[in-house]
């Protein structure tokens, strides 16, 4: 009785408001398969060697890369996910101009894919993959198939230009502060301002 409440004060206040603005995080995904965090079977309840959210940071990136990326495809790159009943309402208010914007910590792209068009997604995206050599993109089916971490295909390796949209990607830092230390690093797929947020990093002022 209490649930049907709920349900039909949420009902009241679409019907009844224009400019409504979603904020969302892993349990919207949960239905298409994804794992969320902190929920009993979420990842950081798993066992592993190392914590999750160690393995997501981006020291631990930056140390062990093979580790992370294979951390990376099994659990961050779902196979087959499809948008779920949540994703598709939320595409249909935005539609319907009650919904203005979703404001997402989830990086996998499902709100776009069931239709959403106004999305902010907190923590970046994994179908967005860029090379920490050269800035060059890299989609996530390479990502899923490459078996060390120098395979992702960059194109300063292969003797290709750059191309403009690569040379103003920067990766993600605290205001420029990691530059140096990213020269370690042969050629990697990493976070950048516009992929996913490593663990314990901030933004930087953009």
């Amino acid at each position: 009785m209490e649930e049907e409440r709920k349900i039909e004060e949420l009902q009241r206040l679409i019907d009844t408001h224009e400019n409504i603005v979603f904020f969302g995080g892993a349990g919207v995904s949960t239905e298409s398969g994804i794992p969320d965090f902190r929920s009993v079977d979420g990842l950081y309840h798993q066992k592993y060697d190392v914590p999750p959210e160690t393995i997501l940071s981006h020291s631990y990136f930056l140390r062990y890369p093979e580790k992370f990326y294979a951390f990376y495809r099994d659990k961050m790159l779902p196979v087959g996910a499809k948008p779920n009943a949540a994703h598709k309402k939320l595409a249909e208010l935005e539609a319907a101009g009650k919904l203005k914007a979703v404001v997402t910590q989830n990086i996998d792209g499902l709100h776009q894919a069931a239709g959403s068009r106004v999305v902010y997604e907190l923590h970046g995206s994994t179908h967005r993959n860029y090379c920490m050599k050269c800035g060059a993109a890299c989609d996530t089916e390479l990502v899923r198939k490459m078996r060390r971490h120098d395979q992702a295909g960059c194109r300063s390796l292969r003797g290709e230009p750059e191309r403009e949209s690569a040379r103003r990607s920067d990766p993600l830092d605290c205001g420029g502060r990691s530059s140096d230390r990213r020269r370690n690093v042969a050629c990697c797929i990493s976070g950048s301002r516009s992929s996913p947020v490593f663990s314990g990093r901030c933004t930087g002022p953009d």
